[in-house]
């Protein structure tokens, strides 16, 4: 089953702190479904992807699921979440971008974003 997630929580849609000169180094997320969440990091220097994955309703990480970053409909990288559920991307490409994760009881986890060319990096 697919559960498609959605943009909850976007740093780039915070006004800036006032007295503070200049923007962040990295742009963080959280994306939802059901009872699932994925707090996703964008670092523009090095240009990474890093992320968590967890389950709301009882407050534990997923680990051990594979987890794919997708850009112009390719599969670019896999890696499986750690113990804590995180994970890690050493690539951040600016344009379309889709995190899909398979989770325990036939579930993919969807989740769409935009990444712009001052976040990633052209491929």
């Amino acid at each position: 089953m697919e559960m498609f997630a959605k943009l909850v929580f976007d740093s780039i849609a915070q006004p800036l702190t006032a007295g503070v000169r200049g923007s962040s180094e990295s742009r963080q997320m959280v994306l939802r479904c059901e009872d699932i969440d994925a707090h996703v990091r964008i670092s523009s220097n090095p240009p990474v992807i890093l992320g968590q994955l967890m389950q709301r309703t009882v407050h534990s990480f997923i680990s051990g699921v594979r987890i794919g970053l997708i850009h112009d409909g390719k599969q670019i990288e896999t890696t499986i979440t750690d113990r804590l559920g995180e994970f890690r991307f050493g690539v951040a490409p600016h344009g379309d971008i889709r995190l899909q994760a398979d989770l325990p009881g036939a579930r993919k986890f969807i989740a769409d974003f935009n990444v712009s060319e001052k976040e990633g990096f052209q491929q």
